[in-house]
């Protein structure tokens, strides 16, 4: 129900502004881009991204910005900037490598992956996909590992290998099940 929590997300912000909570204001400012994005609304929820940066970086919440970065990275590569998407992605994979967050960095390597994907650059595209498997396997992270494989299976398929393309898929949807 993400239009339902538009005006709820307003009201926090309206009150954490007035009280000069930046910390939560953040915090809110990327829960209201992320709603936005789930919407499709690209360019308010970019716009959001880059406002929830500014604020988590203010407040210390390196954790949030590295995810505020990741997620406007992602929203570029939908919006087909894929230069401003690479840049974004990689400032966020270098904070999560500082905070030692091995899910944002495993999540920044494969939106990297996609974006070189899209780009027509799958040398590329594979090692960042490659980089990210070896990093949700050792965390155990099934549901990363399961986006990569299903990167993966969109990579073959663009390049012609449906049953290869298909393997992944299938070892992506046996981990959702």
């Amino acid at each position: 129900e993400y239009r339902i929590a538009l005006p709820f997300f307003d009201r926090a912000e309206a009150i954490r502004t007035e009280l000069g909570d930046s910390l939560n204001l953040g915090r809110t400012i990327l829960l209201k881009a992320s709603t936005l994005d789930n919407l499709g609304q690209f360019e308010p929820a970019l716009e959001y991204y880059k406002r929830a940066f500014e604020l988590n970086q203010i407040s210390g919440d390196q954790a949030r910005v590295a995810e505020s970065l990741l997620k406007a990275g992602t929203v570029l590569n939908n919006l087909g900037k894929y230069p401003e998407a690479l840049e974004s992605l990689d400032k966020a994979l270098e904070i999560n490598k500082a905070i030692n967050k091995s899910s944002g960095i495993s999540e920044a390597l494969n939106q990297t992956g996609y974006v070189y994907l899209k780009l027509g650059d799958l040398n590329k595209a594979l090692d960042k996909f490659n980089e990210a498997i070896k990093i949700t396997k050792d965390q155990n992270d099934k549901w990363g590992l399961a986006g990569v494989y299903n990167n993966l299976g969109i990579m073959l398929q663009n390049a012609g290998r449906f049953e290869k393309a298909l393997e992944y898929y299938n070892n992506a949807l046996s981990i959702y099940d």
